[in-house]
C-alpha cells in the first residue's frame, strides 16, 4: 500500500475490476452479476484514503462491511443507480467509526 511514487487511488482498483468483469462476462457464468457487484463494491472501497485505512487488514474489514451493507440494501434499492458506491461509503464510514470507537482517546497530560 505504500510507495515512494505517488499513486492514483482510483485507477488501479477500477482497472482491475473492469478487466475482471470483461474476462468473466463472456464465460456465461451463472452468478456473473453477483460477482460483478462484489467487484464494483470492492473497487469503490479500494479508493478510500490510506490515512483512514492504513493497513491491508483495514481495507479488507471495510470491504467486508461494505459487502454486508450491499446485501442489506439490495432488497430496498432495486434498479437504483449508485447503490454500490453508496454501500461502499456506508461500509467505509461504519468501519472507520467502529475503529475510532474501539480505540481509547488519548488524554493530553496537563503540565
Amino acid at each position: 500500500l505504500r510507495s515512494a511514487i505517488p499513486l492514483n487511488p482510483v485507477s488501479p482498483p477500477t482497472t482491475m475490476a473492469l478487466l475482471a468483469m470483461l474476462t468473466l462476462e463472456p464465460t456465461g457464468f451463472h452468478h456473473t452479476g453477483a460477482v460483478d457487484a462484489g467487484m464494483a463494491t470492492g473497487s469503490f472501497v479500494a479508493m478510500a484514503s490510506p490515512q483512514h485505512l492504513p493497513r491491508v487488514r483495514d481495507f479488507a474489514g471495510a470491504g467486508l462491511v461494505a459487502g454486508l451493507w450491499s446485501l442489506a440494501l439490495d432488497p430496498f434499492f432495486l434498479h437504483f443507480g449508485g447503490k454500490r458506491g453508496f454501500a461502499s461509503f456506508c461500509g467505509f464510514a461504519t468501519y472507520v467509526a467502529r475503529a475510532r470507537a474501539l480505540v481509547p482517546k488519548k488524554v493530553e497530560q496537563e503540565k
